[in-house]
């Protein structure tokens, strides 16, 4: 035997090498969650696999328009390092396919890139990391060892590659995002209770709406005015809008249009500072307030000014007065602390609505889902889990998992080993009694991470299956494997009732099969109808053909029907031909055995049919009927032994690859005129 190693061999041994590099890709973006130990497996992996010589990994800082260096070997560029790049050279990156960015074959494009790109990396292959349309940085490869050419394979790997790293940079930078937000929102939260224990007063309403009528109430309680009103300034226009109001007349503020580009306004915006308005003139004012003596003060958050508090004529035993210096401090200080109060009332609700969001699209989600404390304690269950495990909220929430599947030990089994192994575990079409002896699941079990990377629980994902296992199983008795999942993808269900569809039906039919069965034992007819009807199905479902029924020693195909397709017509014809040249080999092996051949006859009809599920909810058959289905037949009938009849309705949609002899026209049952026919030569 010769120990030669062809070609073959070596680029199935290279296809294995580069397997084993996807399978360790695998293993590095689900075993590694820092983005840095993620970044240098994927360059030693990309450099081992694909035998480059140098290369280095940079990712996009939007804020510093900069490449950073997050790994490399064998560049000029330290880790951390920094190269500034464009927005169009980006742009231009983002456009190139991973097949044409080979920069020795695009020297008039090298020049447009940053010389530093090309002075530290010296790249022979650039590779763009993008996530949908947005940059996220580069692969940087140098020539491969014994400057080997950069093949398709190598493109295909590297393309592969990059795109789960590209998915692992985004779902990096997301995290680094929300904790981020996390962190900001609960310092804000810290804030706001802070707030509660030196104001009860007000911070103790958190509806933003309120908040501002409890916020000038008090301003014009502690200061004794007449009337009062509170504006807020506007995100898109320059101009003031009326929050609510004390004691003036809501319809008059609401017409007065004031900027806080106003003169007299100047030094709340721009210095956020109070002002004293003792017997103003201003004309704008005064058509706003008829009072006399005004004094403003700035609701200012940290960073900028939220609106105004207007108070008008402070009343005392005396009469009214003008407002002093004193007033205006405590004004100014009570509005300061009002925009904290309002700013965490704002955060409150904004929380508040997406606690709702989120809970909104937990609710919405079809699959179940359901989360667990350390302990495994149901902490969360949404509508569909419950509706999948046929119980309420109250019989989930705060019971261990051990309550929700009690009959189900493969399935504790899962959630334990999620808890301590703290890894993803994923399981297909599993019974699961503590529903129902014929209920089907997929489940996913995930560690829940705080941000430390401490195991917080973990959440259980299970997708009800059971009807799509029940269609798959009551299909496949019917059609080929790929035809079920066809109609699992379109929606295919059990449900009882027809529809009209075109379809061209076959029949074959066993000749003189009663006479030759009499000189048969049982078990001899039984053997010889086993062996013709596997035969003949395997050449039906290779075809896609729907066995419709066996009756007896006669085959009825369907096709079109579940699925309609454009060449159903020539599907049957070669399903028929190839069921005659099949009986031949067949025939031949029966004679050898010295045993009686079998003769058979094809019919094939082509119109309009009623199909669908036939009988009640529990007992039900997929079948088709109609004058289509009985001229088939019909023509089954008039076929002689190894003869194929088609009619002329199917003759009309057959491509011209086939050989058809016209035949006498036939006279059939149900019908008026004759019927036209071809053979089928073969």
């Amino acid at each position: 035997m010769s120990n030669t190693v062809t070609p073959e061999i070596l680029e199935k041994e290279r296809v294995d090498y580069y397997l084993d590099g996807l399978v360790d890709l695998g293993d590095i973006l689900t075993s590694e969650n820092k983005l840095q130990k993620i970044s240098s497996s994927i360059l030693h992996l990309i450099l081992g696999t694909l035998m480059f010589s140098k290369g280095g990994i940079l990712l996009y800082d939007k804020k510093k328009y900069a490449l950073t260096a997050f790994s490399q070997r064998g560049v000029d560029i330290k880790e951390g390092e920094e190269i500034s790049i464009s927005q169009v050279d980006m742009k231009k990156l983002m456009e190139k396919s991973i097949h044409n960015i080979e920069l020795d074959q695009t020297k008039g494009e090298i020049n447009e890139l940053n010389r530093d790109i090309i002075t530290k990396l010296n790249p022979k292959l650039i590779v763009p990391l993008t996530y949908k349309n947005e940059f996220l940085g580069i692969v940087s490869l140098c020539k491969k060892f014994m400057n080997q050419a950069i093949s398709d394979m190598d493109l295909q790997i590297l393309s592969i590659i990059c795109h789960h790293f590209s998915h692992a940079v985004h779902n990096s930078n997301l995290i680094v995002t929300l904790n981020k937000k996390s962190d900001a929102l609960n310092l804000k939260l810290l804030e706001l209770e802070t707030l509660f224990d030196i104001s009860l007063a007000v911070n103790s309403v958190l509806d933003v709406d309120e908040l501002n009528m409890e916020i000038l109430i008090r301003s014009v309680g502690i200061l004794n005015a007449s009337a009062g009103a509170v504006f807020f300034t506007d995100t898109f226009t320059p101009f003031l809008k009326l929050s609510t109001e004390f004691n003036l007349d809501e319809e008059v503020l609401s017409k007065v249009i004031i900027s806080k580009n106003h003169e007299l306004l100047k030094p709340c915006f721009e210095d956020k500072q109070g002002i004293l308005l003792n017997q103003f003139q201003d004309e704008k004012l005064r058509k706003a307030f008829e009072n006399e003596n005004l004094m403003i003060a700035p609701i200012k958050s940290k960073t900028e000014v939220l609106g105004l508090i207007c108070i008008l004529d402070k009343e005392t035993r005396q009469g009214v007065v003008p407002f002093q210096q004193s007033d205006l401090d405590m004004l100014t200080a009570f509005a300061s602390q009002a925009g904290v109060a309002l700013e965490n009332a704002r955060l409150f609700t904004s929380v508040l609505e997406t606690k709702n969001y989120n809970e909104n699209i937990l609710n919405s989600i079809a699959n179940g889902i359901i989360t667990l404390s350390l302990l495994g304690e149901v902490e969360s269950i949404n509508p569909a889990a419950l509706k999948i495990l046929k119980m309420e909220k109250e019989e989930a929430v705060n019971n261990p998992y051990l309550m929700i599947f009690p009959e189900d030990e493969n399935i504790q089994q899962i959630i334990e080993k999620t808890l301590e192994e703290q890894e993803i575990t994923l399981e297909m079409d599993i019974p699961c009694y503590s529903v129902g002896e014929d209920a089907r699941i997929n489940i996913t079990c995930a560690p829940l991470m705080d941000q430390d990377g401490g195991l917080n629980g973990a959440v259980v994902t299970i997708e009800d299956i059971s009807e799509e296992r029940r269609i798959k199983n009551t299909f496949k008795r019917y059609v080929s494997d790929n035809v079920v999942e066809e109609l699992l993808a379109e929606g295919a269900s059990l449900e009882l009732g027809g529809e009209s569809k075109h379809i061209t039906i076959l029949f074959s039919d066993i000749r003189g099969f009663t006479s030759l069965s009499e000189k048969m034992t049982p078990h001899d007819v039984v053997t010889t109808l086993n062996e013709y009807f596997s035969a003949m199905m395997d050449i039906i479902f290779k075809y896609n053909g729907t066995l419709d029924k066996i009756v007896g020693d006669e085959l009825m195909v369907v096709y079109g029907a579940p699925l309609e397709k454009e060449d159903d017509s020539d599907r049957a014809i070669l399903t028929a031909i190839e069921m005659m040249q099949t009986l031949m080999e067949l025939n031949k092996n029966r004679r050898k055995k010295k045993l009686k051949e079998i003769d058979i006859g094809i019919g094939v009809n082509t119109g309009e049919a009623v199909s669908g599920n036939i009988g009640s909810e529990t007992q039900m058959d997929y079948t088709v009927i109609g004058d289509t289905v009985n001229l088939g037949a019909r023509l089954c009938s008039a076929a002689k032994p190894y003869e194929i009849i088609i009619s002329e309705y199917t003759a009309k949609e057959t491509s011209d690859k086939f050989n058809l002899e016209k035949l006498e026209p036939i006279m059939v049952k149900g019908k008026e005129k004759p019927i036209n026919i071809f053979k089928v030569n073969y």
